[in-house]
């Protein structure tokens, strides 16, 4: 157990769809029969690192589980294989309380959202904080061209219009723009996909009240005070990038 090789059920190599980026090495799937632990984490990488390029994706029974949930497309295409990792699959079905099929296009939608909003406030934390690199560039490249190339008829539909994965291409292709330039451009096309896929979704405003563990925390948002007295009814909101926020930040 210890060496992870018995924990391995099925093992597949899969070769991305073609996007943006020239080559796209071919990405292997590993699906565990049991949930490993740290030792035979570290034996599987060190066992099958050197044989993918790097590219390796270790899949344990709770990580398929709830893919279902918050990555649906991809625990459908797992569902849709002929490897022993189909079966293992089926055999985790996530239930949910409300009886949603995790298969269905409404989840799949939520997933998409959930995908570009995430994308986007990291984007936003890159450009505020200019802390981003190459790789930061690309992960929103792929996001955006996840997005134009669903393969989802009452969803894709809506997006259709936005020509994402031709905005993607001429913008990777284009050498003549600063980064800034460039991030700037990415956020304008988050704000193009999240538009078309919140539309006509309503939202309350709502004032968000200490909870009874605030004091506890008191000094992690302490600043707050000094901006409400700064620009008193002007404030509305306060978006704070960072894990870990202090008044004396």
């Amino acid at each position: 157990m210890i060496n992870g090789s018995s924990l391995i059920m099925d093992i597949q190599s899969v070769t991305p769809a073609p996007s943006w980026r020239k080559s796209s090495p071919d990405i292997t799937f590993a699906y565990l029969n049991a949930e490993p632990n740290g030792a035979a984490m570290l034996a599987l990488h060190q066992q099958l690192l050197p044989e993918c390029n790097n590219r390796l994706k270790i899949i344990s029974p709770f990580v398929l589980n709830w893919s279902q949930l918050f990555h649906p497309r991809f625990h459908h295409a797992v569902c849709n294989t002929n490897g022993n990792a189909s079966e293992l699959a089926l055999s985790v079905n996530l239930k949910l309380s409300d009886g949603t099929s995790p298969e269905s296009d409404q989840l799949v939608k939520t997933w998409l959202q959930s995908m570009l909003f995430l994308a986007a406030v990291t984007l936003s934390a890159a450009i505020v904080q200019k802390r981003f690199s190459i790789g930061t560039i690309h992960s929103k490249y792929d996001r955006l061209w996840q997005a134009g190339s669903l393969d989802c008829p009452s969803i894709s539909s809506h997006l259709e219009p936005l020509q994402l994965c031709d905005r993607v291409k001429a913008l990777a292709e284009n050498n003549d723009l600063s980064d800034l330039s460039r991030l700037l451009q990415l956020r304008t096309m988050f704000e193009d996909a999240i538009h078309c896929l919140t539309r006509g979704v309503k939202a309350n405003e709502r004032l968000i009240q200490p909870t009874g563990n605030y004091a506890i925390n008191s000094g992690k948002f302490g600043f707050t005070s000094e901006l409400v007295e700064s620009l008193g009814d002007n404030l509305r909101c306060v978006i704070v990038y960072g894990s870990s926020v202090t008044s004396n930040t």
